[in-house]
């Protein structure tokens, strides 16, 4: 399963890994929380309800603020209308939407440069502190579209 973002409403692909290919999904159901508590104490930005149809993508109900962070999980029924459980819980962070999100913030430039050459590359190794914990963050392609290794999951 995975989360795509279009802008700020997000759009989840509620199929089933290995599945039986003999089977059919009926319908499903999302809930988004902004928290794994939240999700489970069902205090939910949203849920789908059950939608009864075997399309595997459904767009949130809501719209999102940027920076927002979403935990959503899905259940389908399956043809003999058995429910399945719900999924592991799954987290998504809305990005900067706008463009007064990005403050005083310009692109990196280096004077000079034509389009003839080379970028230039910008990295600088740094270490985080101990007891500064980091949150971990994956850089995601244009339209919102994930990494490759997502899509495994």
């Amino acid at each position: 399963m995975t989360g795509d973002s279009d802008g700020a409403n997000a759009c989840y692909d509620a199929s089933v890994p290995g599945a039986c290919p003999l089977d059919e999904q009926t319908a499903y159901e999302i809930e988004a929380a902004s928290s794994v508590d939240a999700l489970e104490a069902g205090d939910l930005i949203w849920d789908s309800g059950r939608v009864r149809r075997s399309a595997n993508q459904a767009e949130l109900g809501v719209e999102l603020d940027s920076r927002a962070a979403v935990v959503w999980r899905v259940r389908v029924w399956d043809a003999t209308q058995q429910i399945s459980a719900w999924s592991e819980p799954s987290t998504f962070t809305v990005g900067l939407l706008d463009q007064d999100d990005w403050g005083d913030a310009q692109w990196i430039d280096q004077p000079g440069r034509t389009e003839a050459d080379p970028l230039p590359i910008f990295a600088r190794a740094f270490e985080v502190p101990d007891g500064k914990g980091a949150r971990r963050r994956a850089p995601l392609p244009l339209r919102g579209r994930p990494a490759p290794r997502d899509r495994e999951r």
